[in-house]
């Protein structure tokens, strides 16, 4: 007898387990996963949200969503607008957000309509020169464009320059306290440059002007893609030139860097270059052939560090400090996290439906 009395608890407990699990996969269903209209009906704005046992009209005890109902400060609920209900003011907010609802709709798609399609050559042709054509036709509206367009360009690059620089810690010399401060305008780099001539310096200015840019690949294009957003401008055909806003980023970004060099023009005249240079022996015009270093000084080569390139030494135990991961690779990162926390999702919402069935099929 002990023994199946012993049979007969143990599928007592288990049919209790069963039980639970029930009611929770019920519970599951019945506060996430139900959808439709409130009790508003017709008017309900928000059919396809979710319908809350705990969003409940104290006056009908019917579930109306949170955004179709007025919030009640007394009863602290949500209330439907009816019986005892100020049923007059949820008509008119119903009413109201219709028209918002309308409204809004009306505006997302004008603001589609708005956008003013261009060829990938509009600004620059392929040949890196100005479109005559485009600019005769456009007359002053092209003019006001592309100054506009250069303006937002030159903000982004300025902007990204002086973090880079918060960054690595450049600093420079306060014209009045004459003491040393971060770099707090694009004005700084190039003084900073013009004041001090040391090739620590010199590497920190190099990584403002040029690996900025290298860490960041293919800044131009995400940069172009903003610059079109703001201005509502769209591409005609796409093809694989590269659009003439990205071609204007690039050579922006060079003239910047020419700048901060030309700042050292009345002090100690060096200029932080990456091109290679002809070699002097009367009759040959061939380049120097490339060294795997950062930057060069004139004819000296230095590294990342500002420490000077050996020619002695291979290039295999060359300084290259180990590149920071930028916010690209966070991006990335996020996203392939959002990846698997929606498959984990789909899996546990497919286990509950299985359960659900497993446990109507056994009752």
């Amino acid at each position: 007898m002990s023994g199946v009395s012993f049979e007969i608890g143990e599928i007592l407990y288990y049919m209790n387990v069963a039980y639970v699990v029930h009611q929770l996969s019920l519970y599951y269903f019945y506060y996430w996963l139900i959808e439709g209209r409130c009790v508003l009906g017709t008017k309900c704005l928000h059919p396809d949200h979710e319908l809350r046992a705990e969003h409940t009209c104290p006056n009908c005890n019917n579930i109306v969503h949170s955004m179709c109902g007025t919030f009640d400060d007394i009863t602290m609920k949500y209330l439907c607008g009816c019986n005892k209900g100020p049923r007059t003011i949820t008509e008119i907010d119903v009413s109201v957000n219709e028209q918002m609802a309308q409204v809004s709709t009306i505006t997302a798609s004008t603001e589609e309509d708005t956008y003013k399609e261009i060829p990938r050559d509009y600004f620059i042709t392929k040949n890196q020169k100005v479109n005559h054509k485009c600019r005769l036709d456009g007359g002053d509206d092209y003019i006001k464009l592309k100054k506009a367009i250069i303006q937002e360009i030159n903000d982004n690059i300025k902007s990204m320059m002086i973090i880079q620089s918060q960054k690595i810690g450049l600093q420079v010399k306060d014209k009045i306290t004459k003491e040393l401060r971060s770099v707090q305008s694009y004005a700084d780099i190039g003084y900073a440059w013009s004041c001090d001539d040391s090739p620590e310096c010199a590497a920190k200015v190099n990584t403002v002007i040029n690996a900025t840019f290298t860490e960041s690949e293919g800044f131009e294009y995400y940069l172009e893609t903003k610059v079109m957003k703001k201005f509502k401008l769209r591409y005609a055909e796409d093809v694989s030139m590269k659009g003439s806003i990205a071609r204007m980023i690039v050579i922006r970004k060079c003239e910047l860097g020419k700048v901060i060099n030309k700042r050292t023009e009345k002090t100690h005249q060096k200029k932080i270059l990456k091109t290679r240079y002809k070699l002097e022996d009367g009759i040959s015009k061939r380049l120097q052939s490339k060294k795997p270093c950062s930057f060069r000084i004139e004819k000296m080569w230095f590294n990342d560090d500002g420490s000077l390139y050996d020619d002695c030494k291979s290039s295999a135990i060359a300084i290259v400090p180990e590149i920071e991961k930028n916010t690209n690779y966070f991006m990335g990162k996020i996203k392939e996290l959002q990846e698997e926390l929606k498959i984990a999702k789909k899996v546990y919402l497919y286990g509950c439906i299985l359960l659900h069935s497993f446990l109507y099929i056994l009752y």
